[in-house]
């Protein structure tokens, strides 16, 4: 006989059993849940981090770039002052070449009205331009010593306002975190200890033979270099010539007009270096001969020099005392040569087209130099002090920015307050996951990041407007604006 089971007595164990998924899958979805509001919590921690590092290495970008743009600024209104130097030197060059013109033609009945009248008017316009040149050049100036406190300034200004910066970003980011007040204080100082220790703050040079003696005047010179090398063409080189054939065999006839306005170093007050401005102008009328020299070398010489206009001017750093100017002193000026006929190697004077600039016309250079000796534009303190790099080179680095951040794990923001329980519970076997240091406290979260600051431009026309068109790669410097931020391995 078959025995046949009631099955309404198996009724009721799939209930069980789905009660129990239920709640294993309840507490999966509040562990879940939970973990993913943890995580979501700790990455917005992470970027406050990354967001706080990133900050103020910018901060120390927009600071250094401030530097290169004053620099600049420096350099432009130097050359500004060459300008103005040279515009001075050039009236008077006319002015002169006017008043010759009249002494020569006056006695010409009509034509020594129309040099009169001449003569009255370039009078009259040199007086103006001078005029204008001695405010402009005392203008020019003071700017200068604004951007040199500007620079200063700012650079100390910065520095203060870092943390503020550094705190507010992070808050921003994220409200819950909270500062390491030690660390961060010890992490900014670090920051700008380490920008501080890579740049120079020149002084005043001075003779010496100290490493600082010797850095500022290097630095300095270089600065003067830069200036020199941004003069537009009229402040570097004011030169024509015309050349005609005499009526002679192997005579000619050339008319030569050279001039420029040069930028040098001067020792003042017998211990201390200045730079001055000076400028020449000068046309004079050469005859000129076909003839071999001493070695058998066949040239054109000049055999007769007649000066036609000349004229001079300087402005003199503030320390150097009276307004006399030695032109017949020539150091390193050659007023309008060509470049090539400077560069330090040793040449024959005749293998350069302008010789010694506007010395080639020697009478009418002598009579600049007699006659403008005093004609100071205005007194100037030239040179400031700057920021440069103290050391630079392929491997420069700029300084790098740490960020530690901490912010407490049961946060009512981050809604993780189940989740703590569950770690409390579990033997906070979670814990070293979410941490910096897996030994930090239960309650506490950390969040590290570190950050830089580099000097790249382009070289590539493609990526910017401001692309080396020599291609050459440029090493960090002062003078240029390249300088930006960007996160790097903490471990670095």
């Amino acid at each position: 006989m078959i025995k046949i089971y009631d099955m309404r007595k198996q009724r009721g164990y799939a209930a069980v059993l789905l009660v129990v998924l239920i709640g294993v899958m309840g507490l999966s979805t509040v562990t879940l849940y939970n973990s993913g509001q943890l995580t979501s919590s700790k990455m917005r921690q992470q970027n406050a981090a990354d967001a706080a590092a990133y900050s103020v290495a910018n901060i120390i970008s927009r600071d250094l770039n401030f530097v290169a743009y004053t620099n600049r600024a420096m350099v432009a209104n130097q050359a500004a002052i060459g300008q103005m130097v040279g515009m001075a030197s050039w009236i008077n060059y006319l002015e002169q070449m006017a008043i010759n013109l009249d002494t020569v033609a006056g006695w010409i009945p009509y034509v020594g009205v129309a040099t009169e009248i001449l003569k009255q008017v370039m009078e009259a316009v040199a007086t103006g331009v001078n005029y204008f040149a001695e405010y402009a050049v005392l203008g020019i100036d003071y700017v200068i010593a604004g951007l040199a406190a500007a620079q200063r300034g700012v650079h100390v200004a910065l520095q203060i306002s870092a943390i503020e910066i550094y705190k507010a970003v992070a808050k921003k980011n994220d409200p819950d975190v909270k500062f390491v007040s030690a660390l961060t204080a010890i992490s900014l100082a670090k920051s700008y200890q380490s920008l501080n220790s890579k740049l120079h703050y020149t002084d005043e040079p001075e003779r010496g033979s100290s490493a600082k003696a010797r850095k500022d005047l290097e630095r300095y010179d270089e600065f003067a270099e830069i200036v020199s090398n941004s003069r537009d063409q009229f402040t570097e080189r004011r030169a024509w010539n015309v050349r005609a054939p005499l009526p002679i065999p192997l005579t000619r006839f050339t008319a030569r007009k050279v001039g420029g306005s040069d930028f040098e170093r001067v020792l003042v007050n017998g211990n201390e270096y200045g730079w001055d401005w000076s400028a020449m102008d000068t046309l004079g009328i050469d005859i000129e001969v076909y003839a071999p020299n001493w070695r058998g070398r066949w040239r054109w010489r000049s055999v007769f020099n007649m000066p036609i206009g000349w004229g001079a001017a300087h402005a003199l750093n503030e320390d150097k005392s009276g307004d006399d100017y030695d032109y017949f002193d020539t150091g390193e000026r050659l007023y309008g040569a060509e470049k090539r006929c400077n560069d330090g190697r040793w040449r024959p004077i005749l293998d350069c087209r302008w010789g010694r600039g506007a010395w080639n016309n020697d009478a009418a250079a002598s009579a600049a130099a007699t006659f403008d000796r005093s004609n100071l534009v205005q007194n100037i303190s030239t040179l400031r002090n700057f920021y440069t790099i103290k050391e630079r080179g392929e491997d420069f680095v700029g300084p790098k920015v740490t960020v530690l951040l901490e912010k407490p794990l049961r946060s009512t923001n981050d809604q993780t307050r189940l989740w703590g329980q569950v770690l409390e519970d579990n033997g906070k076997s979670a814990q070293p996951r979410f941490d910096v240091e897996a030994d930090s406290n239960a309650n506490t979260m950390y969040a590290f990041s570190k950050a830089e600051t580099y000097f790249m431009r382009p070289v590539d026309s493609k990526a910017s407007a401001f692309w080396r068109r020599d291609g050459r790669i440029e090493y960090a410097n002062l003078y240029n604006p390249y300088w930006q931020p960007r996160l790097v391995d903490p471990g670095a």
